[in-house]
């Protein structure tokens, strides 16, 4: 950022010093030369191509030729300071810092309770939609940008707050409002035991007072979670396995 701005502020300044050096000539023969600021104004409309003109009187030889380099150097600048801050704002490092920014903004703006969703899936997508459609606040951390377009691209009734990151990271979880008085529980329903047990221990470590919920798969992770004191640890496979042996268990004691 600071090297087209500096060639900038360089250009200016040798093309500024040298309509202030060259001498001119005025009608009466006299040797004149231009003031900063009739030198300033004079590049101002050359470099920002709006038009031309002679001031005070016309131009000498020299100083046209001075007038021509001016020009194309400062035009030069310009295109250069531009292009340069226009792949700026394409950078994706710089769209990550405004979207982060943008999002901890809305974090800090949420004045009524919400729950943090970490994960949003097949799983996660559902309980978002059954909050806000009974008219919970939810703030929603994902990893795959994809689903996070999905997000953006569901009607909600309320406004959800996204991230797209890491939520295994305690610093995403914290700027995703963890901390934040009005955040009444955390989900972790990522696709990955591993990163939901990461989660749920660095929520029972920040604010071990709050809800936990989290979805595993493996027992030994789902035990790992208990030893830190994860409120709700939902295995989807087991509880289907239970539902659907009832089932069976109910339609064979019908057909008897």
């Amino acid at each position: 950022m600071r090297a087209p701005l500096l060639l900038l502020v360089v250009s200016y300044a040798i093309a500024l010093i040298g309509f202030v050096l060259i001498p001119g000539v005025n009608e009466a023969g006299n040797t004149i030369h231009l003031t900063f600021f009739q030198a300033f104004y004079i590049l101002s409309y050359t470099a920002t191509t709006i038009g031309f003109g002679e001031i005070p009187y016309p131009f000498t030889n020299d100083q046209r030729i001075w007038m021509t380099f001016s020009i194309y150097l400062t035009v030069v600048a310009w295109f250069y300071a531009i292009g340069t801050i226009i792949a700026l704002f394409q950078d994706p490092a710089l769209k990550q810092a405004i979207t982060a920014a943008n999002f901890k903004r809305a974090i800090e703006n949420l004045h009524e309770p919400f729950y943090l969703i970490c994960g949003y899936g097949e799983t996660g997508s559902e309980l978002v939609r059954a909050l806000d459609k009974n008219e919970l606040r939810v703030v929603v951390v994902e990893i795959n940008q994809e689903r996070i377009h999905e997000l953006g691209m569901t009607d909600y009734q309320f406004n959800v707050p996204n991230l797209c990151a890491d939520a295994k990271n305690p610093e995403i979880l914290l700027s995703a409002g963890l901390r934040n008085p009005m955040c009444q529980g955390v989900a972790a329903l990522t696709d990955d035991d591993h990163a939901n047990l990461a989660i749920a221990v660095a929520v029972k470590l920040i604010k071990p007072d709050l809800r936990m919920l989290a979805r595993v798969e493996n027992d030994v992770v789902a035990a790992n979670m208990a030893s830190f004191g994860t409120d709700h640890i939902i295995n989807p496979y087991k509880i289907f396995g239970e539902h659907l042996a009832m089932e069976i268990n109910s339609l064979g004691t019908y057909l008897l």
